[in-house]
């Protein structure tokens, strides 16, 4: 549970405690449960490195938004594959700690 509305509703707990549901309150938007926040963090560390790389320390909208896209699309269908793969592992990770933060 993420203390959303439809999960904590009285209608909602009843539903859940008539079929004896075990509850695991998780972070809201958990960045553990979003393959995508793995996907962000690949390219920002891709762009960080190319700017020091080529001392980019200061740089156009355009210019910035230009690596941007080079980094997204350098980055292999590979990877993103496995980052979505990795849900059901994730998912099973954050049970396991009680939907508290894991390695992810």
């Amino acid at each position: 549970m993420d203390n959303d509305q439809s999960q904590t509703s009285k209608a909602a707990r009843k539903a859940m405690e008539k079929i004896e549901a075990e509850f695991h309150k998780i972070l809201a938007r958990s960045p553990d449960l979003k393959p995508i926040e793995n996907v962000f963090h690949l390219v920002k560390k891709s762009l960080e490195n190319e700017a020091i790389a080529n001392n980019i320390t200061h740089e156009t909208f355009q210019d910035f938004s230009a690596r941007v896209l080079k980094s997204l699309e350098n980055l292999s269908t590979d990877v993103i594959d496995r980052t979505i793969s990795s849900l059901s592992s994730r998912v099973d990770a954050v049970l396991k700690a009680r939907g508290n933060r894991i390695k992810y």
